[in-house]
């Protein structure tokens, strides 16, 4: 009954300590296999310290842009949210992003540093019974009085008898505690006498400070490490790892798992990696599904610019990604050229650059021709019309935000046959753009692109070792001339759009993007998952039994960092 009635307190204490938002993802957790649904009204924003790690520099990397899409609306959901990513030169916020977005990132990127350094963060962490640690791995000791003792992490609610913040009530024990790195768990080290004992801890002269004093979550984003998640976790941070990968094998990125291992909750784009994790053996209560974000109001159709083409022009499809072997550049070639002879009037745009890891030249308009003899046996002189918009220096010369908006924009229809994506951000990019989308049925975009909002190319079973699929070049050449078809019988002006079955799916695609994953509603559920992530750590927290000397009390209640690692 005592057990019962303190459960009871604790589930109070901490609805009434939590935001709103973390409250009411404690009842109810958005399912992680569905879509974010914009309908329901913000959450209240989530005033939890957060640090986001995104360790690619400032530059257009998948990884990088993923977080720049969801900028607009994590200063409003999650306002205390820090990026923390390479320097950023001033050309970047002004020439490089969209006014929109350069303003939300900034603010992310450059906000006020945190009023604790992060080696010193407190967290409260699940409390577990004795055995104690062994001597060697506790810290350094403080002695205090207890009847001075400070609260640390005011008004967040804790066990009857201690956490990893050290209480002192008014009829229990000051309660020693310890933090052991093996499990990343507080560990009782015993009850003191009132009014003296001591405190093992990492104690400082600026311990007092309140909940909010330093990053209470972190996220690893893309890449991590796993030594990195452990030692944020021994800081007594929370910590997330945000993980995709292009394969179906994930020994091809072992880093992958051993993250997902780590991290004390994992975040995928789509059910792909949820079900490929869990086949890898990792415990499906840590995965959870957030998509990525593409701003509409960004990614508009009504947006031209000097020097771009208008519709008095031939036929274009346009397609953007980085020169290697996964995006599928051979059989997007081969199938164009078989596609449409040379006094067709369709044009392919490429938006590519080479990778300093791929092989050749990297001006690409000479690997273009030198692709057009080994494909097709001709010279690229006598094939339909392939135009690279690229350079030699990478993403260094990359389009400005504005500017790849714009190639978007003057373009009739995308395609990318790609052999695998984590997500595929070009082509969600492209289907938020309302642009008839020819995709691969396959991977990352299989969360956002169906029969309705896109052309699907099939695939065949890999026959590699990396698990990419095998795009049919057939079929994709039968799509091109589809939908090249339907955009000259129909017309490729605005007022011509809804005519059309190419047109028509392009709309679709728009629609269902705005609705599904514009920042709102992919920032609103990070919001929710964080919430929900923390409010169930402090439940373990608060679940834990009382202090006590039989070890057997702790089984089966609560399950903190320790307990849910324990399940891998």
């Amino acid at each position: 009954v005592m057990r019962g009635r303190r459960r009871r307190r604790r589930w109070w204490a901490l609805l009434l300590a939590l935001p709103a938002s973390a409250a009411a993802a404690v009842a109810e957790t958005v399912p992680s296999n569905e879509p974010p649904n914009p309908s329901p009204p913000p959450p209240t924003p989530l005033a939890i310290p957060v640090e986001w790690h995104v360790p690619v520099g400032c530059g257009f990397s998948g990884f990088l842009v993923e977080v720049l899409g969801l900028s607009s609306e994590l200063a409003r959901v999650m306002p205390e949210t820090r990026v923390l990513t390479g320097e950023c030169p001033e050309e970047f916020f002004e020439d490089q992003l969209h006014p929109r977005e350069a303003q939300a990132f900034q603010a992310l990127v450059r906000g006020d540093s945190w009023a604790v350094d992060a080696d010193q963060s407190l967290f409260p962490l699940p409390m577990a019974s004795p055995p104690h640690p062994p001597a060697e791995e506790l810290l350094d000791s403080v002695d205090i009085q207890g009847g001075d003792l400070p609260r640390v992490l005011e008004g967040v609610p804790v066990p009857d008898q201690g956490s990893c913040s050290v209480l002192c009530g008014k009829r229990l024990a000051c309660v020693a505690w310890t933090y052991r790195s093996r499990d990343s768990r507080c560990w009782l080290k015993g009850a003191a006498p009132e009014n003296q004992h001591k405190h093992d801890a990492r104690l400082t002269s600026g311990i007092r400070r309140d909940r909010h004093a330093g990053p209470w979550v972190s996220i690893w984003h893309g890449r991590c490490d796993p030594q990195d998640v452990l030692r944020d976790q021994k800081r007594g941070k929370y910590v997330i790892a945000r993980l995709m990968t292009e394969s179906i094998r994930l020994q091809n990125t072992p880093g992958v798992k051993a993250c997902a291992v780590a991290a004390d909750q994992v975040w995928v784009p789509t059910q792909f990696h949820e079900a490929l994790l869990i086949r890898e053996g990792v415990s499906p209560s840590k995965i959870r599904v957030l998509p990525e974000a593409v701003d509409p109001s960004v990614f508009r159709r009504d947006v031209r610019v000097p020097g771009v083409p208008g519709v008095d022009r031939p036929l274009v499809f346009l397609s953007v990604f980085k020169w290697e072997r996964r995006k599928g550049w051979d059989i997007l070639l081969r199938s164009y050229w078989q596609a449409f002879e040379k006094t067709d009037p369709v044009v392919l745009r490429l938006r590519c650059w080479k990778p300093s890891w791929e092989p050749g030249d990297p001006n690409l308009d000479s690997q273009i021709s030198q692709a057009a003899r080994q494909l097709l046996g001709q010279p690229r002189e006598q094939l339909a019309t392939v135009e690279w918009l690229g350079s030699s220096g990478g993403w260094a010369e990359a389009l400005s935000r504005s500017e790849l908006v714009a190639q978007y924009a003057s373009a009739d229809a995308f395609v990318l046959p790609t052999r695998g994506e984590g997500w595929g951000l070009p082509i969600a990019e492209a289907m938020t753009m309302g642009l008839p989308t020819i995709v691969t049925n396959w991977s990352g975009p299989t969360a956002f692109a169906s029969a309705a909002t896109a052309y699907l190319v099939p695939v065949a079973p890999s026959t590699d070792n990396l698990g990419y699929a095998v795009p049919s070049t057939s079929e994709l050449s039968t799509i091109l001339r589809e939908v090249a078809a339907d955009l000259a019988a129909t017309g490729r002006t605005a007022e011509h759009h809804h005519h059309g079955d190419a047109w028509a799916k392009g709309a679709a695609a728009r629609r269902h993007m705005s609705a599904h994953f514009s920042p709102r509603a992919v920032a609103e559920a990070a919001c929710s998952l964080l919430g929900s992530a923390v409010s169930s750590f402090y439940l373990s927290s608060g679940t834990s039994p009382a202090v006590s000397s039989d070890s057997d009390s702790t089984k089966g209640e609560g399950k903190g960092k320790g307990g849910e690692n324990s399940e891998l």
